[in-house]
């Protein structure tokens, strides 16, 4: 962090360049957190049988719906020390008790999962463990990047050296306990589209005539002409006038006048109202 507030510094105010996370002291790679829990019972190991499920993964995030962020995809064969043969012989029992104080192989298998959620899917890693060794974790590789369905095809076998009674009341009534785990992912964060400004309205409607400040009672329009200064008489209308023009259409002269209505005259250096004469 001195070194970044020294380059501050000695740039004269500029900013350090802070694209490269290694180099921002601000920023701390994101750890993975828990998705949810998954459980695989083992009671089918007590008969030295498979099992093969598709348990959801359980949630305490309020934000997931149902309490569910997937399912996954594990199992667990009983199999020879090797991990691809059959159990002994003597392993194939009716009982589970006929398993005290012997040895057994079984290989758990953790295939996928599915449906995870869509802001917390990267990176993604299984662990488990047993009931008898709550400090060993047994630990699923990542599957790197972002996915919704990553892919371990995970497989590993594990022994139980002498079956107690103890474990066979695990066996009988416990489970293997998944946890699912992922990085957030906070560069896909979803934005809504801004929404288009309104259309700026227009001071003046279309049609309608710019209006005009009006003139000071005491100054008379520029475009009026003398008083003395007889109006001119509007041309005749032509003989081939439409006869649909309206009779009561105003000349060009009476349109001046009816634009000048409410202007001061000037008479004989008199002013007066139009609508009245002087004298």
């Amino acid at each position: 962090m001195r070194e970044m507030f020294n380059e501050y510094v000695e740039s004269g105010g500029n900013v350090p360049d802070f694209a490269d996370k290694d180099r921002d002291p601000f920023w701390d790679p994101p750890e993975p957190q828990l998705i949810g829990k998954s459980y695989l019972q083992l009671k089918n190991l007590g008969y030295m049988l498979d099992c093969e499920a598709t348990p959801q993964i359980f949630t305490t995030d309020s934000n997931v719906k149902g309490g569910v962020g997937g399912i996954l995809s594990c199992a667990y064969w009983p199999c020879d020390i090797g991990g691809d043969g059959e159990p002994d012989d003597d392993l194939l029992v009716d009982d589970p008790s006929e398993l005290l104080g012997k040895e057994i192989f079984f290989r758990v298998e953790v295939a996928e999962a599915k449906n995870l959620p869509a802001d917390l899917c990267k990176d993604t890693h299984v662990n488990y463990i047993f009931k008898h060794e709550p400090d060993v974790i047994h630990r699923v590789p990542a599957v790197t990047g972002k996915t919704l369905n990553p892919k371990f095809n995970y497989k590993k076998v594990h022994r139980f050296e002498e079956v107690n009674e103890y474990m066979l009341d695990y066996i009988s009534t416990g489970s293997i306990v998944f946890k699912t785990y992922a990085s957030p992912d906070f560069g896909q964060v979803q934005q809504q589209a801004p929404s288009p400004a309104p259309a700026a309205k227009k001071s003046v409607s279309p049609g309608a005539a710019p209006k005009q400040s009006a003139a000071p009672a005491s100054a008379a329009p520029a475009s009026a002409a003398p008083a003395s200064a007889a109006p001119k008489k509007a041309a005749p209308t032509p003989a081939t006038t439409s006869s649909s023009a309206p009779a009561t259409a105003k000349t060009g002269a009476d349109a001046t006048a009816a634009g000048t209505a409410n202007t001061i005259a000037v008479v004989d250096g008199k002013k007066g109202s139009s609508c009245c004469t002087i004298f």
